[in-house]
């Protein structure tokens, strides 16, 4: 564990070590820097399989599953897979 003498020290540490496209989860950096690692992030987090989160949004799942290894960049379901998972669709599309 990191203790940190002061708000300045902690502070100084994250702006060294995390950066606009990147997320501190459970001590990990996360990569967040595509549309592919977001949408899983925000999928997993939510609890939703590919196969629910694709009837949620009445989209096939091949359409997630595309999406989420990069074969797909971008989809005009953003804004309605961004309600379901309950983030911006701004934040999932762009970073």
């Amino acid at each position: 564990m990191i203790n940190f003498q002061s708000i300045n020290q902690y502070y100084h540490f994250c702006d060294r070590h995390v950066n606009h496209h990147s997320v501190f989860v459970k001590g990990h950096n996360i990569d967040m820097d595509t549309l592919a690692k977001r949408l899983i992030e925000a999928r997993e987090t939510a609890g939703l399989s590919q196969a629910k989160l694709a009837k949620l949004a009445g989209v096939k799942q091949s359409v997630i599953g595309m999406l989420e290894t990069g074969a797909r960049k971008k989809s005009s379901y953003i804004p309605v897979f961004a309600k379901l998972l309950k983030v911006s669709a701004l934040w999932l599309a762009e970073g």
